[in-house]
């Protein structure tokens, strides 16, 4: 049986799929994120969860690297966090009529693994999302879009990579025409708080919400700016100034796993990583235009392949590992762990959204200035009224 230690399961859910006795399921524990419960009643201690986790992977794939800075035309770019080589790669599976499964809203605005075979779905999957999504019902689509031969695409996170691949392992079926392309990730975040963050943002309505942009590029690709379109007026929150960004560079509220990820280095066990070309000082100046630039790390030769089949149909220019690793800390460490992290869970769980983020974030201080300011208005003009009076 498997040793689920809490600070180490990323909650890919691969255990519940290939447990031969149906003894595992997911649950909610009290930080929104999905955990593995086993009914020891039913497990036969077969340790097959153990020997297939994630959780406790060695990646040794050193094989082939090749690192380069990617630029897809202006308008892929606008819907893109990024440079838009998910397009250019997704596009390539549209062509040869695959499937490709990635993170989009539900209807509630919950982060979720869905497939797409049509442009219009595929877009739902472009741009950042800073929210762990659930991949749980894709696991045996996946298996049949490959039994039945179809080129398919699967983007995610390393840890989430790294299960869809040992499943199809674990399964024996053909992965020659399954593209697999993880992200540049830090750390993924609660769902809870995520969803106590919109009704904040919304007072309480998500009905108003029409669409969400994590990574809204209104003042260009450098400065990051949530934008939620809502019905009653549009919220834009700097990287700086919003409360969510804030809990989330401060690492308060990712996946305790983060910040002991197994998958934070530049020995990747999937075909292309892509992410943010951060180090863009590095490259020609007539290459950054502030709309997006991506790095492509092209971690296999089936990789290789599809590389060369696709590089016409962007901008690139080829640069080094050593480069990438400058600015993108998820090719050098996992996420560093907040020591105040335990306080403000501490404070979530008995007091609530509002109290945290008035202790954590600038929220609070925010709060008091603007009740500052107002008092001292009032008082000024009840002094000229009373003045006034006499």
């Amino acid at each position: 049986m498997i040793d689920i230690v809490k600070n180490k399961c990323n909650g890919c859910g691969l255990c519940v799929e290939i447990c031969p006795k149906e003894a595992i399921h997911m649950n909610i524990d009290q930080e929104g994120f999905l955990r593995p419960r086993i009914d020891a009643s039913i497990c036969v201690k077969c340790d097959i969860c153990e020997n297939h986790c994630p959780a406790l992977m060695s990646i040794n794939n050193d094989t082939y690297k090749k690192v380069y800075a990617v630029k897809n035309n202006d308008e892929v770019r606008k819907y893109s966090a990024s440079g838009g080589f998910f397009s250019a790669i997704s596009d390539y599976i549209l062509r040869n009529e695959g499937a490709i499964y990635g993170a989009v809203y539900n209807s509630v605005w919950q982060v979720i693994h869905v497939k797409a075979v049509d442009s219009e779905t595929r877009g739902k999957m472009r741009g950042s999302k800073y929210v762990q999504s659930d991949i749980l019902k894709c696991y045996k689509d996946i298996l049949q879009d490959v039994k039945n031969g179809e080129w398919i695409l699967f983007t995610g996170t390393p840890c989430q990579c790294a299960a869809v691949t040992e499943y199809l392992k674990i399964q024996k079926a053909p992965i020659d025409k399954v593209i697999v392309c993880d992200i540049l990730c830090e750390g993924v975040t609660s769902p809870r708080i995520w969803e106590d963050y919109l009704r904040f943002i919304c007072k309480k309505n998500l009905a108003v919400i029409k669409n969400i942009n994590f990574r809204s590029k209104i003042e260009g690709w450098k400065k990051i700016y949530i934008y939620i379109e809502k019905e009653d007026g549009d919220y834009r929150g700097s990287f700086d100034e919003d409360v969510y960004y804030q809990l989330f560079s401060r690492h308060y509220i990712m996946r305790p796993s983060c910040h002991v990820c197994n998958f934070a280095h530049v020995n990747r066990n999937t075909d292309f990583t892509m992410g943010d070309f951060w180090a863009y000082q590095r490259l020609p100046e007539t290459f950054d235009d502030d709309k997006g630039i991506s790095m492509v790390l092209v971690n296999s030769e089936k990789g290789k392949l599809i590389w060369d089949t696709i590089r016409d149909d962007f901008e690139y220019l080829e640069s080094t590992i050593d480069i990438a690793k400058e600015k993108q800390k998820p090719l050098k460490t996992p996420t560093m762990y907040n020591p105040d992290r335990k306080r403000l869970w501490a404070c979530y769980l008995h007091k609530g959204f509002l109290k945290t983020i008035s202790r954590y974030t600038t929220y609070g201080r925010a709060v008091r200035i603007e009740r500052k300011i107002k008092k001292t208005i009032k008082n000024a003009v009840f002094k000229l009224t009373r003045n006034h009076d006499a």
